[in-house]
């Protein structure tokens, strides 16, 4: 965070969270799902990785309630990570907005754009004397 900033930080957590989802599926998915299709009856002769896969297993039979109840579960972790990024992810950026960063001078989070000005005060001591006016003693220049 300190050298890239908080767009750089999260997009390296979102890798990180990919990561881990794909790593926490792939690990259950071998122990429970590739046995459940691996021992299936192989009814119409298929050869190669169809003994892995879903394809083993015949229709109607209480071998596919297992990907379906997986399938649920693995929904719920994936959105119990995200929940978990997303709150880290408002914690920096409340953070980030109540105090920035240090490399970013702090008159920069107070700026104001202002369009539009009248063209009585379209000098710069005009136009502070108004604001000054609006804010005594918070303008800054």
């Amino acid at each position: 965070r300190k050298y890239s900033g908080l767009d750089g930080y999260f997009f390296l957590r979102l890798i990180r969270m990919n990561l881990r989802i794909c790593a926490v599926t792939s690990f259950w998915a071998m122990l429970v799902l590739v046995p459940i299709y691996a021992t299936g009856t192989n009814q119409n002769g298929e050869k190669g990785w169809y003994h892995v896969s879903a394809a083993n297993v015949i229709d109607g039979s209480w071998r596919m309630w297992v990907p379906s109840v997986f399938a649920y579960l693995f929904t719920g972790f994936i959105f119990f990570v995200m929940k978990q990024e997303y709150r880290h992810f408002l914690e920096l950026r409340m953070d980030f907005l109540a105090r920035g960063s240090s490399h970013v001078n702090p008159q920069h989070h107070y700026s104001l754009l202002v369009e539009n000005i009248p063209y009585d005060l379209r000098s710069e001591k005009a136009l502070y004397e108004y604001f000054d006016k609006l804010f005594p003693g918070k303008i800054h220049s």
